[in-house]
């Protein structure tokens, strides 16, 4: 790998690290992996594993409808979990061209999309859900090289954790937002006190209360560490 390229690469993981959406990972990951190993698509493969439906985003219906029904003759999809892999495939090292080109799934969606070479990485996998990114080279350019298959795979287990982490921090987002919703329906004002007397959380009837008779500066929500008033200092 060249100096500029694992200097893009620490950019990309910098940068990834630091999101908390899914879909601000799959945006980052387009833009990074479009530099790192130039492509015509970047579409995300998603396999609900109870049922083995596929869907793709971002295509048009015709090419996801296709795939969808041929999805199990693409050996790519799975084939970069295997170790020998190492995150990252090409199609052509696991389907040779003759083989491919007698297939149903060549045949009906990736010739008469002009796909011609495609490298099939992580994102994600769950018991729900597997992912995989597909990298999408039309026409006749040439295949992607070994050097950008092994600096895709270098940062494949980083987008598989980032894409976890944001996936978690959107389901703690919404628990919080529930809890939230909760405590506001309770008639009663409630804050969440740490003993030394910070306000981690208050209800919106405890930030009415504390407005009332402690002054404007109560906030409802998380309080960001905010001293609990004098007075209620008793209670702790």
């Amino acid at each position: 790998m060249t100096g500029q390229a694992l200097g893009l690469v620490s950019e990309f993981l910098l940068d990834l690290y630091r999101l908390q959406e899914p879909s601000e990972v799959l945006s980052t990951v387009d833009r990074y992996a479009r530099r790192l190993a130039p492509c015509d698509l970047l579409v995300p493969a998603l396999t609900d594993r109870p049922s083995g439906r596929v869907t793709l985003a971002g295509v048009p219906p015709a090419f996801a409808d296709g795939y969808a029904r041929h999805a199990a003759e693409d050996r790519a999809r799975t084939a970069h979990l295997r170790p020998r892999h190492a995150g990252a495939v090409r199609l052509s090292e696991v389907v040779p061209a003759p083989v491919l080109h007698r297939s149903a799934i060549w045949s009906e969606v990736l010739r008469p999309h002009r796909i011609r070479h495609v490298m099939t990485t992580c994102l994600g996998e769950n018991p729900r859900v597997t992912g995989v990114l597909k990298m999408i080279r039309l026409d006749a350019g040439r295949d992607f090289s070994d050097a950008e298959r092994d600096t895709l795979a270098l940062a494949a287990p980083h987008v598989r954790l980032a894409y976890a982490n944001a996936e978690a921090m959107r389901h703690l987002a919404a628990a919080a937002g529930r809890f939230e919703a909760v405590c506001d329906r309770i008639a009663e004002g409630a804050l969440l006190v740490t003993p030394a007397g910070r306000v981690l959380y208050r209800n919106a009837r405890a930030q009415a209360l504390c407005a009332r008779y402690f002054g404007p500066a109560a906030r409802r929500g998380p309080a960001g560490g905010a001293a609990l008033p004098d007075a209620l200092r008793p209670l702790l």
